[in-house]
Parts: structure tokens; sequence; C-alpha cells
């Protein structure tokens, strides 16, 4: 059983890693194909809540918050997040000094202001976050916070939480650039909390799902498909947990938790070597596929010369972004700074 909930958790993270890279594949102008927009906040509505869930189901009961837990998180998540921090705003201001921009070395512009407070560069953010996530959770089951039924409380106190607060930043007027990227990672803790703690806490309910039957799961996941299409078409709202910007927050935890239900569904029926691989590579594949996905710009335009921007063409830039990613991380994999920066 033990082996059959590793490659099922693996299975699910390989498929939400594919659905990260598509999704940024063809949010905004980076793929211009219809539908863009609608298949974009679709994925958003719940890929970052699944690898936050994923990770909670990762915690064992008997793991407590110790120095040896502390550092080994923080070699695994704060390493990479302030190496490879450092590495894209260089990579930024190289870029940028080779076009004639301004430096991206300011506090005025956002990027800078994303990498020097707690809101993070994408698609790092996710280290930093989960770091902080997991460490509150631990924090609460070693003071005794979580425990003998407690956790459902607590999901329900973050809950209201978070939607308060995010009804609340909606109404700020303007402020300092910086100050309000402070306040989003702040603010975001709350949310990515409650992932967590999900699958945590309800990591015996969840991982129950394993032994129905496989008619019984295809019949929920087509039941579930059902109302998360058409919540998502109702309510067609961009999302992005990394600035705190929840849209509708009710309708975000409905979607949020729908779709992470038919992903780990999903992830039980497939017996794939592929996405259980990238399921192992998901924090490399996270840090390392933005480069590689901007490079495919010259690929971009040569496949809008040859048909208009469609799925398949969006497919196909996304498994080359994949693809030099595991190359990348294959041939640097031999160099030990290179496992160090990733946290191995």
């Amino acid at each position: 059983m033990d082996k059959e909930r590793i490659a099922f958790i693996d299975t699910a993270r390989g498929i939400g890693i594919l659905l990260v890279v598509f999704g940024h594949v063809v949010w905004g102008k980076n793929y211009p194909m219809t539908g863009a927009d609608t298949i974009s906040n679709y994925i958003y509505s719940f890929h970052m809540p699944l690898f936050f869930v994923l990770s909670g189901l990762c915690i064992k009961k008997s793991k407590v918050l110790g120095k040896d837990a502390l550092k080994k998180m923080a070699k695994s998540y704060l390493v990479p997040y302030i190496v490879w921090t450092i590495l894209y705003m260089t990579a930024f201001q190289t870029l940028a000094m080779f076009r004639g921009e301004p430096s991206v070395i300011s506090c005025d512009r956002n990027i800078f202001a994303h990498a020097i407070s707690i809101c993070g560069v994408a698609p790092l953010w996710f280290l930093l976050a989960l770091f902080i996530a997991e460490t509150i959770v631990l924090t609460a089951k070693k003071l005794y916070f979580l425990g003998g039924g407690r956790e459902r409380a607590a999901c329900i106190i973050l809950i209201i939480v978070s939607i308060g607060l995010s009804i609340w930043y909606e109404q700020l007027d303007d402020m300092n650039l910086l100050a309000r990227n402070y306040l989003m990672g702040t603010l975001r803790i709350f949310p990515t909390t409650f992932f967590v703690l999900v699958g945590y806490g309800f990591k015996d309910r969840i991982l129950k799902c394993t032994a129905w039957a496989i008619k019984r799961r295809i019949i929920v996941i087509f039941v579930l498909l059902l109302i998360q299409a058409a919540v998502c078409l109702t309510w067609n709202e961009r999302i992005d947990v990394q600035l705190f910007s929840l849209a509708n927050p009710w309708i975000y935890f409905v979607k949020s938790l729908n779709g992470t239900y038919i992903i780990l569904l999903i992830a039980q029926l497939i017996h794939s070597k592929l996405l259980t691989f990238l399921g192992t590579k998901t924090k490399e594949l996270m840090i390392l596929h933005y480069p590689p996905f901007y490079y495919t710009v010259v690929l971009r335009i040569l496949l809008g010369k040859i048909f208009s921007p469609n799925i398949a063409g969006a497919i196909i830039i996304t498994v080359i972004t994949i693809s030099c990613c595991l190359f990348i991380d294959k041939i640097m994999s031999r160099l030990r700074i290179y496992n160090m920066a990733m946290g191995r």
C-alpha cells in the first residue's frame, strides 16, 4: 500500500506540473489561441492548491518540528528559493541591460518588489510559501492545536479568515508597491496553510478512495468534472494565488478543492511511469521551466505562421519546454553546486 500511495501522489504531481507549464504557455499573450483565457483560468483555479494538498499528504503523522526537521525543510525549500531568486534577478537585469531597458533593481519595479518581499518571484514563490505553510502546520501539531478532530475546525477558521482578508484586500486603495508585495505575501499564508492542512488533516479520508472500485471512481470523476465545468464557466475569473488575487473567494475554494480532488482521483486510475517520473522532478521543473519557455518564442512564431495558435501547438511547446528542463537537470546534476542549489 505504501508503494501504491507514493506512486499515486507522484502521478498527481506529474499531472500538476504538466498543467503548470501548459498554463504558463497559454497564459495572456504568450500564445494567443482561441479559448486561452478560459483554459488558463480553469488551470489556475486549482493547480497550485493541488501541490499544497499533496505536500500535506506527505507530512507523516509522526513528524515533529525539531531542529533536524526545520533544517531539512530549509535545505529543500529556502536554499533553492534564495539561490534561484538571485539567479533569476541576475538574468532579468542582464536582459534589461541588453535591451537598453531600465534596471530591474529598483523598488518601483514589480519584479524587484516581488524578489525582496515574501511575495516571491514567479514561479519560485511556491517554495517559500510551502516552507511557511508546512512550518505553521507542524508548529500547530507540536503545540497540540491539531489532532483529535481539531483539523476540521482549523480548516474552517482558515477558510473564513482567507475569505474575509481577500474581500478586505480587494477594497484597498493604492499603496506603496513594496508594502503591497509584503502584504500579499503575508495574507497568502492563510489559504496556502489551509491547503497543506487539508492534505495533512484529511489524509486518511483522501487515501480511502484508493480502495474504491474503478467504476465508482470514474463516475465520481465525471460528476465532479461537470460541476467544475459549470462553476468555471459561470465564474470565469482570473486567479493568482501568488498575488493573493482570489477573485470571488467563496467560489475559489470550491473550484480549488473540487479540481484538486479530480486530479487525485484521476491519478489513482493512471499507472504511468512517465507521470510518476515527472512527479519526482516537480521542484526541478517548477524552477527551470521559465527560461526554456521564453526561449520557445521563436518556435511559437514559426508555429503561428504554419497554422493558427491552437491546443496542439501549445502541447508541442509544453513538451519541448519540459524536455529541455529534464535535459538541463540531467546534465547539471553532475555538479555538486547545482544539487545544492536544488536543495538535494
